[in-house]
């Protein structure tokens, strides 16, 4: 990976001390919580119900456009798009990053729904279909459990490898989803599949293995199965490669409890370096932004509110802006502005609004220069005003 024998040393006690946190399964909340936390909110059972009656259609541009199915579907986005409104009544789901999470939920389906009733049917496919990754913005924050409530019979879900694996993914069938992605991964040919699919596979079995089943020996063991694949380019190898590198490093150990401003400290201490343009697109970079942020994941889900510091959202929202792969669903901007609202008066509040104008800016800035709608400017005007309250 081009590190000095130093920096390899370096990284080596970074894999570590994340695996002394991944370990930790104390805590406050977790402990007085631990029944409420592992239950299955009532509102997502009916959430996969609707998910279900629209699965099959997400999956087919011929069937989501077809006029036939033009009632139906318009009800069963209605329905998914009313569920959504019940999530943030949930106790379950009641910490800062889930309510993030379902909020955004809420907004994307609302949004589908004007886009399939103003006939933009397409385009409401794609967001729905994207409407996944927001599940799995939820469900990739915690650990997956050894068992799922819910099960599915073998021709219930409808698509290729790829789209089974997504949908499965999505709702933390972690094993099934799987053995999907790698039939995906195994059966790609360059002349017949896009190149974004094989990606996007590699990289949710690379999450799988760090958040899920917290198994860097595991994601070793799948990938270099992966990497005899002799259909890929060698840009690809080399990454998937590095992956092998940074993971072979890891050596899992056990710590009782880590705090916030251990974390806060870890996470300033290993993040910077990642940014310069050389590491930023490395693939040993790509693996601690996922690790890193999986700990704060972690952390802010299983402790009480009174216990969060702005750097925890802060170095969050970082990891998710190099992590995001979906225009739909980048989480960051909700955390900095969470980081602004929670902790005005902090100094990392002003860090988090400097990044919160600079990606806005970069989102509406194009060859003819910035156009920003004056909805975003005066958003921004509120939350520099929140900082300006307390000089």
């Amino acid at each position: 990976m081009g590190f000095s024998m130093k920096k390899e040393f370096s990284l080596l006690g970074i894999f570590s001390f994340i695996f002394l946190i991944l370990n930790s399964s104390e805590g406050n909340f977790a402990q007085t919580k631990k029944n409420e936390s592992s239950s299955v909110p009532l509102v997502m059972y009916d959430f996969l119900g609707g998910l279900m009656s629209l699965q099959p259609y997400m999956v087919s541009s011929q069937k989501f456009s077809d006029p036939r199915n033009s009632e139906k579907i318009e009800k069963y986005l209605f329905d998914l798009s009313s569920q959504t409104k019940r999530l943030s009544h949930s106790q379950r789901l009641n910490t800062a990053t889930f309510q993030v999470s379902a909020e955004l939920l809420q907004s994307h389906l609302a949004k589908v729904q004007d886009l399939f009733i103003q006939g933009r049917k397409e385009y409401a496919r794609k967001m729905l279909n994207a409407t996944m990754d927001g599940c799995s913005s939820c469900h990739a924050q915690v650990p997956a459990e050894n068992n799922s409530m819910w099960k599915f019979r073998a021709n219930e879900i409808k698509g290729n490898d790829f789209e089974k694996a997504e949908f499965l993914f999505a709702l933390r069938h972690y094993d099934e989803a799987l053995q999907y992605y790698d039939k995906a991964i195994s059966n790609y040919h360059p002349k017949h599949d896009e190149f974004s699919y094989l990606e996007t596979a590699l990289k949710r079995k690379l999450a799988i293995y760090i958040r899920a089943k917290q198994s860097p020996k595991l994601a070793v063991e799948s990938f270099k199965n992966d990497l005899h694949n002799k259909k890929w380019k060698a840009a690809l190898k080399s990454e998937v490669s590095g992956w092998v590198s940074a993971l072979n490093k890891i050596t899992p150990q056990k710590n009782p409890s880590v705090s916030a401003k251990d974390l806060g400290n870890f996470a300033s201490n290993v993040i910077p370096p990642l940014l310069t343009a050389q590491a930023q697109f490395k693939p040993g970079s790509y693996v601690l932004f996922l690790y890193v942020s999986g700990l704060i994941y972690q952390f802010i889900n299983t402790h009480k509110q009174a216990e969060l510091t702005p750097e925890l959202f802060y170095w969050l929202a970082v990891c998710d802006i190099h992590l995001s792969q979906s225009y739909f669903f980048s989480l960051a901007d909700l955390y900095l502005k969470e980081c602004i609202k929670r902790f005005p008066s902090s100094p990392v509040a002003e860090k988090c609004y400097a990044e919160l104008e600079s990606t806005t800016l970069d989102s509406y800035t194009g060859s003819s220069g910035i156009h920003m709608p004056e909805e975003v400017k005066k958003e921004l005007k509120t939350y520099k005003s929140m900082l300006k309250q307390t000089l």
